[in-house]
């Protein structure tokens, strides 16, 4: 049912001009895709009134944004993975995912403080991945092929001034403040979804 409904939730913000570069018309078997365009997922958030709680993160602004009903209601600076630019492909590549995903799982961290556990990865990743390995795109190494990895959250930081400095620096998170992070747990639940935007 809550899959279902991430489904329908991208549909719906995508398929006024078919963004294949996250899911939605193509998971609905969409017959005429459009190319991905950076301009179409410019404002997602105002079709996002379907969920009373969302969160929407665009790595190129660094920020993560909190809507009710729609309506954003809180912002916040957030830093990514070391490598900015692209969707994450395999472990290790030092890139945040980029799609729709939900929280799993909150809890406390001795050394992020709360960190909240996203869904990565999902159905969508695992595609990637499986045709990314078929064209030779992920790094083998002693004759293994880097796992697809996992471990993918929100979460806080113990470096506050590459945070200040808008300085990237996780392995592949979504890092916030320790005291913004506190905030945004005391709000969602599992099954929050996050929209991860490039």
């Amino acid at each position: 049912m809550i899959l279902t409904r991430f489904v329908a939730f991208v549909a719906f913000v995508t398929c006024t001009t078919c963004v294949t570069t996250l899911p939605g018309c193509a998971l609905l078997g969409h017959p005429n895709p459009a190319p991905s365009t950076l301009a179409a997922a410019a404002a997602p958030e105002s079709r996002i009134d379907r969920f009373a709680l969302a969160l929407v993160v665009h790595k190129s602004r660094n920020t993560l944004s909190v809507y009710r009903n729609g309506t954003i209601v809180d912002q916040y600076p957030a830093v990514f993975g070391q490598r900015a630019e692209g969707d994450k492909r395999f472990e290790g590549d030092l890139r945040t995912p980029e799609g729709l995903y939900r929280i799993t799982r909150k809890r406390a961290h001795a050394r992020w403080k709360y960190f909240l556990e996203l869904d990565y990865p999902n159905d969508r990743d695992r595609a990637r991945y499986e045709k990314s390995l078929a064209e030779g795109l992920v790094p083998v190494i002693r004759s293994k092929p880097q796992d697809i990895g996992g471990g993918i959250g929100i979460h806080g930081s113990d470096r506050p001034r590459a945070q200040r400095r808008s300085e990237n620096w996780t392995r592949g998170c979504i890092a916030l403040s320790n005291d913004d992070v506190d905030k945004i747990q005391r709000v969602v639940k599992v099954g929050t979804p996050v929209l991860v935007l490039p």
